[in-house]
């Protein structure tokens, strides 16, 4: 099995929990975008999806805030094709309100997000304090969607900033959503 990280906007910094996550551990792949500042919507899934269509084992997404919403995004178009290898869910940390009038023009190119249920098994880890997200829209999310979600109280954007560099718990929770130990690099 493989694990795709799927970052946000401006991709992640030094110290990100998901760069934690690859050097850490073995089977990670982190999807690469051309422009990383200016999330448009169908540059970014095609070239979500072309990754996901040239690996040939079992998957399992991971996202970042606006890398996120995009997976929801994908999951819409998609998730109910055949592909190389199955995608089995995944996780969307902190996923991005790209429909929000108050975050970054730039960001609001990502829209709009997936309206209905979504057919992979995800998994919203949200914060009380998520400035891009408000805990009602993470609830609309998941309802919407048919998602789990919790909540990481105070966790900000569930980033490096907001202390989220190594994230033990997040390996435990790939490790129980995906059915699959993670193996640490030797």
């Amino acid at each position: 099995m493989k694990f795709l990280l799927v970052p946000g906007y401006m991709n992640c910094i030094p110290g990100h929990w998901s760069r934690w996550l690859s050097e850490t551990y073995q089977d990670f792949i982190t999807v690469e975008q051309d422009d990383w500042a200016h999330p448009i919507r169908e540059q970014w899934l095609q070239r979500l999806h072309h990754t996901i269509t040239h690996i040939a084992e079992p998957l399992f997404l991971v996202g970042h805030s606006c890398g996120g919403a995009l997976i929801a995004q994908w999951a819409e178009e998609y998730g109910q094709e055949t592909h190389s290898a199955p995608v089995l869910g995944g996780i969307l940390v902190a996923p991005a309100d790209v429909e929000s009038a108050t975050l970054y023009p730039d960001i609001k190119a990502q829209s709009p997000l997936p309206s209905g249920k979504l057919p992979l098994p995800l998994h919203i880890i949200a914060s009380t304090n998520d400035p891009n997200t408000t805990i009602e829209r993470s609830k609309e999310f998941a309802q919407r969607w048919g998602t789990t979600l919790e909540f990481v109280k105070d966790g900000g954007h569930l980033d490096t900033p907001d202390g989220f560099g190594q994230w033990p718990y997040l390996a435990h929770l790939i490790e129980e959503r995906s059915g699959q130990k993670l193996r640490p690099h030797n």
